[in-house]
């Protein structure tokens, strides 16, 4: 005959299932945090944990951009890497015709190179931040950096020969 009954299998069951889930609430938490002091020589040293008798800073990380900036980013820098197909294409509003072909050929020339230029930064992996037309800094998730490539690799396809 077995000790343990089934309610006391059960709640071993469900203490072991809170276990674990305040063990992953824990990992979820605050990350590690971050010290910054100035050692005996005068080397500025950033560390999870600081020496004893040090005076150090805790660092608290900048908060990532809302979606609503995210968003808006978004939208700025596909303002400025979609083709404006309006002025390369059709006749301005005064009904002139733009010259054939050397307008065209300068914007799409300027385009990719500035196309070429995002991609060989966004391909950095020490680049982490970026700068939006607004001038603010944005830091650049995977997901967004997947994105800019993305856009920029679009762009060469369609100005650069």
């Amino acid at each position: 005959m077995s000790t343990k009954t089934p309610p006391t299998r059960w709640i071993l069951a469900l203490l072991g299932l809170l276990g674990g889930l305040a063990s992953v609430w824990s990992a979820l938490g605050d990350p590690a945090p971050m010290y910054r002091w100035t050692d005996e020589s005068g080397v500025t040293v950033y560390s999870r944990r600081p020496p004893p008798g040090t005076d150090a800073t805790r660092l608290t990380p900048e908060p990532g951009p809302t979606a609503e900036e995210t968003q808006r980013a978004q939208e700025r820098i596909r303002s400025l890497t979609e083709p404006n197909s309006e002025r390369r294409e059709a006749p301005d509003r005064q009904g002139r015709e733009p010259s054939e072909g050397s307008q065209q050929q300068a914007t799409r020339r300027t385009n990719c190179e500035a196309a070429r230029r995002n991609l060989a930064n966004l391909e950095d992996p020490r680049i982490t931040q970026v700068r939006t037309p607004e001038g603010e800094t944005q830091t650049l998730t995977d997901a967004l950096r997947t994105r800019y490539l993305d856009e920029a690799r679009r762009v060469i396809q369609e100005n650069c020969d």
